[in-house]
């Protein structure tokens, strides 16, 4: 089979493009004239407007962080500085408190040395009294009951005297009493 023969249609002419950017200008300015104008100038005020804004909001951000950086820098030096500060006086409490309780502990000490020597010479001297004072208890005591046994020994002695008065009183009052009885018979008699 054979192909059917075609015809080429002739194509129109193509439109000359321009090859200079003028040229394309020119051609813009025909078609879109003053808006493509008006559309720059606008866009170009709008970028500038932009670009201010940027910049304004820029300078803000720098200046308000540059303020609070230097916020933050005081802040930090200042509470270095406290801790520092406080610190060094923990440190120098730390220091009079270790100081204090060596004193204290060397005052604990010597205090308890002076009383156990107090106590030991008052154990010492009160052993001392109390034996003086045994010795003397055994010394009164025995004066005492050497007394008493004197006394007693004078007693029984008086009253063996007193005793053997008693006998030769009665002998002596028997002899009177026959005397009498003897006496009141020659009286009767008489």
């Amino acid at each position: 089979m054979s192909k059917p023969k075609t015809t080429k249609k002739p194509t129109p002419a193509a439109a000359p493009t321009p090859q200079n950017p003028a040229d394309l200008d020119k051609v813009r300015d025909i078609l879109f004239g003053s808006q493509s104008r008006d559309f720059d100038r606008r866009f170009a005020r709008l970028e500038e407007s932009v670009e201010r804004e940027m910049k304004l909001l820029r300078d803000t951000f720098d200046r308000r962080f540059d303020a609070l950086e230097a916020f933050v820098k005081e802040e930090h030096e200042a509470l270095r500085k406290r801790l520092a500060t406080e610190t060094q006086k923990r440190s120098e409490e730390d220091t009079e408190l270790a100081s204090d309780l060596k004193n204290l502990r060397s005052t604990l000490s010597d205090t308890r040395t002076q009383l156990e020597e107090q106590l030991s010479e008052s154990a010492g001297s009160l052993r001392n009294r109390i034996l003086e004072q045994s010795k003397e208890l055994s010394h009164d005591t025995q004066e005492k009951y050497d007394a008493l046994a004197g006394r007693m020994d004078r007693s029984t002695s008086e009253l063996r005297d007193e005793k053997a008065d008693r006998h030769g009183l009665a002998d002596l009052f028997e002899s009177i009493a026959i005397h009498l009885r003897n006496g009141q018979a020659t009286s009767t008699d008489v």
